[in-house]
């Protein structure tokens, strides 16, 4: 056993674990098929003791709730070891998410156990399972293509016809949905950086011309 000394004399190393960062509430996350995951939320683990803490589990209560170990949160802060230890004076990050399979209000538990009590478990946890809801608007919801009254320089058919095409009008469709959009089959959308999806509200811009034929 190792032993450190205080101003009260000598007594054993120990951990001292507690967690931080609860409550979490995960807010409405729509019920789809594949299901819908929520962004993740963080708690952080400390060993504010003189000794390392070992056995540390986790377990949730429903399995709705569950462990991401996508990123980490504080920065520098490795994410927390399953069943492993936790050295004196450090601390780790446990990310959860919840992935609901029905409409309505879930309630549960986080509870975190180790060699030694855990200050702050079991942490609470909330979320909502919505209806999923898929829509977008289109702006402006109409326009006009006028053709340019501008001279059109060159000779050719070709030439006169390009010049002729009306200016680009630009449309923005807007997710406003819970969910992905899925379909917009338009190249300029396809080809956003960021798709349609419903994390972001994300929007993409077609830009529609008419085009003089003969």
């Amino acid at each position: 056993m190792t032993w450190v000394r205080s101003k009260f004399g000598a007594g054993p190393a120990a951990a001292i674990l507690s967690v931080t960062g609860g409550p979490l509430n995960f807010g409405n996350v729509p019920v789809t098929t594949p299901a819908t995951t929520s962004a993740s939320q963080s708690l952080t683990l400390h060993n504010t003791g003189t000794a390392g803490a070992t056995g540390i589990t986790l377990a949730f209560s429903p399995s709705v709730f569950s462990r991401s170990n996508a990123g980490k949160f504080p920065a520098g802060a490795p994410d927390c070891p399953v069943a492993g230890t936790l050295a004196a004076g450090a601390n780790c990050t446990i990310k959860v998410v919840f992935t609901p399979t029905a409409l309505g209000q879930v309630n549960g538990t986080l509870t975190i156990t180790a060699n030694v009590a855990v200050t702050g478990s079991p942490v609470i946890l909330s979320g909502t399972g919505v209806a999923p809801v898929m829509s977008a608007t289109l702006a402006p919801a109409d326009a006009e293509l006028r053709s340019g009254d501008q001279e059109c320089p060159g000779t050719t058919l070709a030439q006169i016809l390009a010049c002729m095409n009306d200016p680009a009008q630009v449309f923005t469709l807007t997710n406003t949905g819970n969910v992905p959009l899925t379909g917009p089959s338009h190249k300029q959308c396809s080809e956003e950086p960021t798709p349609l999806s419903s994390s972001s509200f994300a929007s993409c811009q077609l830009a529609v011309r008419r085009v003089a034929v003969s």
